[in-house]
């Protein structure tokens, strides 16, 4: 019963680091995609301020800093994309992870009740043998 109260105690302990975990994690990616975000807005403000610059300048200089500009955009925008695909895988595994530490917790409650319904029983028992 001791060892299964310890096991119970040391599963709700890794429940409590991984969900501790993930929430850093996903606080962190959040972080870096708002901050991708930001640049992504800069860029795109970047971008349009050249083409207006472009428009009224007509110049060669303008047209290549534009193009500049939009491959920047674009490759600001590839960034995004991938930081959101592993947001999205690296917060699907951390559910996984909680949902299989909940059942091991589960089941060891389980197990922990289990073993107490037995030793009250033989209490019991050796109650009724003395």
């Amino acid at each position: 019963l001791a060892a299964t109260k310890l096991a119970l105690s040391t599963a709700h302990e890794e429940l409590s680091q991984l969900q501790s975990r993930a929430a850093s994690e996903a606080a962190l990616t959040q972080s870096e995609l708002l901050a991708l975000k930001g640049e992504l807005k800069t860029a795109e403000d970047s971008r349009q301020a050249s083409q207006e610059e472009s428009s009224q300048l007509r110049s060669e200089k303008n047209k290549a800093e534009l193009v500049a500009t939009q491959q920047e955009l674009a490759a600001v925008r590839e960034e995004l994309s991938l930081l959101q695909s592993r947001a999205a895988s690296e917060a699907s595994s951390a559910h996984a992870e909680v949902q299989a530490l909940g059942e091991e917790l589960r089941s060891a409650e389980e197990s922990r009740q289990a073993l107490e319904k037995q030793s009250s029983s033989l209490e019991k028992k050796e109650e009724e043998l003395l």
